[in-house]
């Protein structure tokens, strides 16, 4: 097996995510990636290149229920 490649990032659109709980409560949240590698020679059960994915979660905006206290 080949070590994995690095592949740059030309271009990225991190679009936010929000959701409303049941409580009222109001998350913004996305995934903001950091790196990209090309695993050579291996792919998945459809042909499609693998690659591995380093990611993090980002939450940008909390807002409590309505009338609670911090």
């Amino acid at each position: 097996m080949s070590d994995p490649e690095v592949v740059e990032i030309d271009q990225a659109t991190e679009r936010w995510s929000e959701v409303w709980l049941a409580d009222g409560t109001h998350l913004r949240v996305k995934l903001s990636v950091f790196s990209v590698y090309r695993l050579p020679g291996q792919f998945d059960a459809a042909g499609n290149q693998v690659y591995n994915i380093n990611w993090v979660p980002v939450v940008a905006e909390v807002r409590p229920p309505p009338g609670s206290k911090p």
